[in-house]
C-alpha cells in the first residue's frame, strides 16, 4: 500500500490549473462509460464494425455488472480522499467504493474487445490504439484526482482486459455454434 500512496501524493505535487482542467475533462469523458457507449453506438452504425461493437458492448456490460454491482460492494474499499481529508478534491465526492476503478475497467474492456475482434476494418485502421491511449489517460486522471488508488486502476485494467477478451470468445463461440447448426440444417 506504500507505493499506492507514494504515487498518489506525487501526482498531487504536480497539480497546476491547465493539467487540472485536462484531468477533469478526461475523467468526465469516462463518467458512466459515456465515451465508450458513444464509441459502441458509432461502430454499430457501420455494418463492417458491428461485430467489434457487439463484442465491446458485451465487454462493457460484463465489466459493469461484475465490477460495479458485485465486486465494488463486496470489497468496499474507501476512496483515497476518505482516508486523507487534507487533499482538495477537484470533482464532487463519489458515493460508491474505490476498488476496482470502473472508469478504467470500462475503457480497457471496450479497447480489448476491439483489439481481439477479427474485424477487417480494424486491421486497416487499428481503432483500439487511440482508444487505448484514451483509456490509459482516463485511468491516470482517476489517480490525479485522488479518487482511486493505483491498485484500483490496475485491477480495473485487468478486469477490463479479461472481460474484453471473454466477450470476443463468447461471441465467437456463439457464432461457431450458429454456423454449425445452420450447416447441419443444410445437410
Amino acid at each position: 500500500m506504500g507505493f499506492d500512496r507514494a504515487i498518489l501524493y506525487y501526482l498531487q505535487s504536480i497539480h497546476n490549473p491547465p493539467l487540472d482542467a485536462f484531468m477533469i475533462f478526461l475523467t468526465r469523458l469516462g463518467n458512466s462509460g459515456i465515451i465508450w457507449i458513444a464509441v459502441i453506438l458509432f461502430l454499430l452504425a457501420n455494418r463492417s464494425t458491428r461485430r467489434g461493437a457487439a463484442a465491446a458492448a458485451l465487454a462493457l456490460l460484463l465489466e459493469t455488472v461484475i465490477c460495479m454491482l458485485i465486486i465494488k460492494p463486496l470489497v468496499a474499499r474507501p476512496r483515497p480522499y476518505m482516508m486523507d481529508g487534507s487533499v482538495t478534491l477537484l470533482i464532487p465526492k463519489l458515493r460508491d467504493f474505490s476498488f476496482p476503478s470502473g472508469h478504467t475497467g470500462s475503457g480497457f474492456a471496450v479497447v480489448t474487445a476491439l483489439l481481439f475482434s477479427k474485424t477487417k476494418i480494424f486491421e486497416k485502421f487499428p481503432l483500439w490504439i487511440p482508444l487505448g491511449v484514451l483509456a490509459a489517460l482516463i485511468a491516470v486522471s482517476r489517480l490525479y484526482l485522488f479518487v482511486h488508488y493505483p491498485t484500483d486502476v490496475l485491477a480495473g485494467a485487468a478486469f477490463g482486459i479479461l472481460f474484453g477478451y471473454l466477450s470476443v470468445r463468447i461471441l465467437n463461440s456463439f457464432e461457431n455454434h450458429r454456423s454449425q447448426r445452420n450447416a447441419g440444417s443444410l445437410s
